[in-house]
């Protein structure tokens, strides 16, 4: 009855704990939301291997999300990766067509071959193969005015048109 689940809330609370009352069908229902509060609950009950068992689960979730979370994360940063290496290959190969690499400054046409003959390497992996290597923020600095030149190449073109 709802009498008797406002005693047994008030119980509840007696020890610490957040619990509510809802009305399902024609009982109604006393809960508890918060997974330490649900421990604890299980704990005062004297139900340790229920608060094992239940520790247990919620520790299996905790690493599952973390773990998934992660993934997702990883998964995101290599589309980025490789959306970034196709549009520097674009303007690249842009350049080339339209004016020639061996038009750019030499640290420019060092990194813009460097990117063509290593598509899969990070940024800092693609520095590392430079003589001397140079710092992941020197190439994305140099595939940055890269980018700028062939933008400005296309909106000349479009100019044109």
């Amino acid at each position: 009855t709802e009498e008797q689940a406002l005693l047994v809330k008030k119980l509840i609370a007696d020890e610490g704990l957040k619990s509510g009352i809802i009305k399902r069908r024609s009982s109604w229902v006393v809960y508890l939301k918060d997974a330490d509060e649900i421990s604890r609950f299980l704990a005062l009950l004297g139900a340790s291997r229920s608060v094992l068992r239940y520790e247990d689960i919620r520790v299996q979730k905790t690493v599952k999300s973390s773990v998934l979370r992660q993934m997702n994360m990883d998964k995101a940063n290599l589309s980025r990766s490789v959306e970034s290496c196709v549009k520097q290959i674009e303007d690249i190969l842009l350049i080339d067509e339209e004016i020639g690499l061996k038009r750019l400054p030499k640290a420019l046409r060092e990194i813009a071959e460097a990117r063509l003959n290593n598509q899969a390497l990070t940024l800092e992996e693609l520095g590392q193969t430079l003589n001397p290597p140079i710092s992941k923020s020197a190439v994305n600095h140099r595939m940055r005015r890269i980018a700028q030149k062939a933008d400005s190449l296309r909106n000349k073109y479009k100019r044109e048109q």
